[in-house]
């Protein structure tokens, strides 16, 4: 039952449904190339606040947080590097020879801040949703000796963060 409140405080939070939380601009409208489109960037304090209640849920239940010994397998990251670096290679080739991007380099001026920003507020809140919460309850609850609550915590996260 705690978990569900948290879970939908949290969401609620995360998708900017609560109200009287006034983002701070940290960039309005800036064109970092004569070419691109308008970019605006916000420090989203709810979305923070958001994997801050849930990191706090984890902290008071530890028990969810340890590995179920007989899922751990020895970790082999050759392959997945070898996969991520030649799709990562693959797809800007692809939009490249297509025109759908050009390659112009550059560094604006609020890096440091989008760093950050990036880091300490959308990655802990959707870190702490996506992999903490979701998947260790999917864990709990499946049966399979198979990566399906892995495979449906990715199928989740892709779903909420798709974009139209």
């Amino acid at each position: 039952m705690l978990s569900t409140v948290f879970i939908t405080f949290s969401l609620a939070l995360a998708l900017h449904w609560v109200p009287g939380f006034n983002n701070l601009p940290i960039v309005i409208d800036e064109r970092i190339t004569s070419d691109a489109i308008a970019f605006t960037f916000y420090a989203n304090f709810d979305k923070a606040m958001a994997g801050l209640f849930l990191c706090a849920y984890f902290y008071s239940n530890k028990k969810a947080l340890k590995a179920d010994s007989n899922k751990v397998s020895r970790l082999n990251v050759k392959q997945p590097i070898f996969i991520i670096i030649a799709t990562v290679l693959a797809s800007l080739t692809i939009a490249l020879m297509l025109g759908l991007v050009s390659f112009n380099p550059k560094v604006p001026n609020f890096w440091l801040a989008f760093i950050a920003i990036n880091l300490l507020f959308t990655c802990v809140a959707e870190e702490a949703l996506f992999r903490g919460l979701l998947q260790t309850k999917l864990s709990q609850i499946s049966f399979s000796t198979t990566n399906s609550d892995n495979d449906s915590c990715s199928v989740c996260f892709d779903t909420f963060c798709w974009r139209i």
